[in-house]
């Protein structure tokens, strides 16, 4: 028999020293200091190093974020060295598809996340299609007048040819959005797009022939989020949940009058294996206030961020007459997916997964018992070229004239 004692003395509290950053040759040390949550002279914190380090990995401006600590001048001092590995910010992203909606296409974007070292960026996408063409051009200060005040300025042109009628619009958007709790920010923005939709054919669904002409939307629009993931693409933990309400017509003018609500839940969590399970859901509705709600602004699913066995906007209400999709004023969607790594040190994981949503008409509630499917597989690849995905969505129950399955691949490229 041996008996044991512990003599625990607690040692002198220590401050933060001196924190020294290296291997940013690009980005500005102010853009990185602004993400930390240690501070020069401040009470030691395992806790504000750990925040740290998930900040700067969020920015995604570096491939390797290392953090550690040493003794300092003196007894009751610890500095900081964060160590970082900087990597391409500047965005291509290619794609193309067909489509019973807006059959062949393609799609463009060039971006810089790192403007000049300054944390600021400035994006172009372009998409070119046999039906729709839209440019747009967005820049974006994420510390204005040196706070948390993130501002967004956005210019695009668009026109779609839909099977009923023509629809060509401009406009702009002012966003700005501040941080109020841990992960969370209060997103506030204006929107005006002036539209001409021409074209209409005389058989089209009473709907869209009453939309014929001009239409202005002047709308503001309110999100509050909170976005805990540890990563944008390879997330492995943490939740993205968000509520936005956008107001259109009365005091701000315009001949789009509405309410719009969506809320929408996104969770990540670790299980065996170094798989991932995933949980989502989103509803919606939009209800017309003093003028019109305009037809593209209803809800619509479908495609490769929802019903995966439908083509974007394919899951609609339609006309009982001409059979037009007329979207629908209410909508709901669940997704599930089980991910597992296939190659973890290249960052390819494969995926399981099951869809389930619908929109629904004015005049309809919404029902569980009668929801669109889609069950498959596929592949995501963080590949040199950026993000990849490549999956397969089937349809167990198809109604007359859908699909039974349905491939869906987007890919983007970094440089």
């Amino acid at each position: 028999m041996v008996d044991v004692n512990y003599q625990v003395r607690k040692g002198e509290l220590v401050d933060f020293g001196r924190i020294e950053i290296s291997g940013n040759a690009k980005t500005r040390d102010k853009v990185i200091r602004r993400q930390l949550k240690v501070i020069e002279g401040a009470r030691y914190s395992k806790a504000n190093l750990e925040r740290s380090v998930g900040n700067l990995r969020r920015l995604d401006y570096f491939d390797e974020v290392e953090m550690d600590t040493r003794k300092g001048e003196a007894a009751d001092r610890m500095d900081v060295d964060i160590k970082l590995k900087e990597k391409a910010t500047r965005f291509i992203s290619a794609g193309a598809g067909f489509s019973t909606a807006d059959q062949f296409f393609l799609q463009g974007q060039v971006a810089e996340r790192n403007l000049f070292g300054r944390g600021q960026s400035l994006q172009f996408q372009a998409n070119l299609g046999s039906r729709s063409n839209r440019f747009t051009l967005k820049f974006t200060e994420p510390w204005l007048f040196d706070i948390p005040l993130s501002a967004t300025t956005e210019i695009y042109n668009w026109s779609r040819d839909y099977d009923e009628f023509t629809k060509d619009s401009n406009g702009g958007k002012l966003s700005l959005s501040y941080p109020v709790w841990d992960y969370t920010r209060l997103y506030l923005s204006y929107t005006y797009d002036d539209a001409d939709v021409s074209d209409v054919s005389s058989s089209a669904a009473t709907e869209i022939q009453d939309q014929e002409g001009k239409l202005v939307t002047s709308a503001l629009s309110s999100t509050l989020r909170r976005d805990s993931r540890d990563h944008t693409f390879l997330t492995t933990r943490g939740s993205d949940n968000s509520l936005m309400v956008d107001y259109a017509g009365g005091a701000l003018s315009g001949d789009a009058g509405y309410i719009k609500t969506v809320f929408n839940s996104s969770w990540y969590f670790p299980l065996f294996w170094d798989c991932v399970g995933f949980l989502h859901g989103k509803t919606g509705y939009i209800g017309e206030t003093d003028g019109e709600v305009p037809i593209y602004e209803r809800f619509y699913l479908g495609g490769i961020n929802s019903i995966r066995s439908f083509d974007s906007g394919d899951v609609s209400p339609r006309d009982p007459e001409p059979g037009d999709r007329i979207g629908g004023n209410k909508m709901v969607l669940f997704n599930a997916e089980f991910l597992f790594p296939l190659v973890k040190e290249q960052g390819i994981r494969g995926v399981l997964f099951f869809d389930a949503g619908n929109s629904y008409d004015d005049g309809d509630n919404i029902d569980l018992n009668d929801l669109k499917y889609a069950v498959g597989y596929g592949i995501r690849w963080f590949s040199p070229m950026g993000p990849l995905r490549l999956e397969w969505g089937y349809n167990p129950s198809p109604d007359k004239g859908e699909s039974k399955s349905k491939w869906q691949f987007s890919m983007g490229m970094f440089f």
